[in-house]
């Protein structure tokens, strides 16, 4: 058995299935998907029905994911009532300056039974998981926490809005006891060494596993028994 972690799919479903292959991807493994596995890319539901489906994958909210829950009750609304849906604000802020669009578009196109079945499953907000793997402890969460505003605070204390949206430094993590492992902000952007790889830092056990597939670089997930990174390349352009 084997568990491994990815993060920011972005509905890159090819990219996700050649990783699921790569590692080999067995009824005895288990994997975290540690958010944003919508919007931006070109099959956002798919890549979300996958997960959903698969007993083996357990999911932890993102922003983005945040961001579609907020709209599936005016999506479905907008299926049984078309030319109901009002765009406002706030939903152009999801469409159209956070790639919503193509999640939005694919949602419409299914049947009502299938968008409620993603309701119900999206309904489940866990925003951070607590493992324990090979004698190693992790707090998986999407986007982590300011080491200077949480050291020594519980996590269950962490408002969620820090969770899914803060922007931390390379050696953010507020435990001395565990690694902390974040998605959210893609690799390439704490510099050009770091384009379309993890980041481990050994001092701090802060570990960036955002690799940008969706922005053109590397879909990469990490095993946390070994911590043994694997990277496909990403389809998109």
């Amino acid at each position: 058995m084997a568990v491994y972690v990815i993060s920011d799919i972005h509905g890159c479903t090819r990219e996700f299935r050649k990783m699921l292959e790569l590692i080999s991807f067995s009824d005895y493994d288990e994997m975290y998907i540690i958010g944003d596995a919508v919007d931006r890319g070109p099959d956002p539901v798919g890549t979300l029905q996958m997960i959903m489906n698969d007993p083996r994958m357990h999911f932890i909210y993102g922003n983005h994911d945040a961001m579609f829950f907020r709209f599936i009750p005016d999506l479905i609304h907008e299926i049984r009532f078309p030319g109901s849906l009002q765009m406002n604000d706030e939903l152009f802020h999801w469409v159209h300056r956070n790639g919503g669009l193509t999640t939005l578009d694919r949602f419409l196109e299914l049947g009502l039974p299938a968008c409620y079945d993603i309701y119900e499953f999206m309904s489940r907000k866990e925003t951070y998981r607590e493992v324990m793997v090979g004698g190693k402890r992790f707090m998986l969460c999407h986007a982590g926490m300011k080491e200077h505003c949480y050291r020594g605070v519980q996590i269950a204390e962490v408002p969620d809005s820090e969770l899914l949206w803060s922007r931390i430094e390379l050696d953010d993590n507020p435990y001395i006891d565990r690694y902390l492992v974040v998605g959210h902000m893609p690799t390439f952007v704490y510099g050009d060494e770091y384009e379309g790889k993890i980041i481990q830092r050994s001092a701090s056990r802060t570990i960036h596993i955002d690799c940008g597939c969706v922005f053109g670089r590397t879909l990469g997930a990490l095993r946390l028994d070994d911590l043994q990174e694997f990277y496909v390349s990403s389809e998109e352009i």
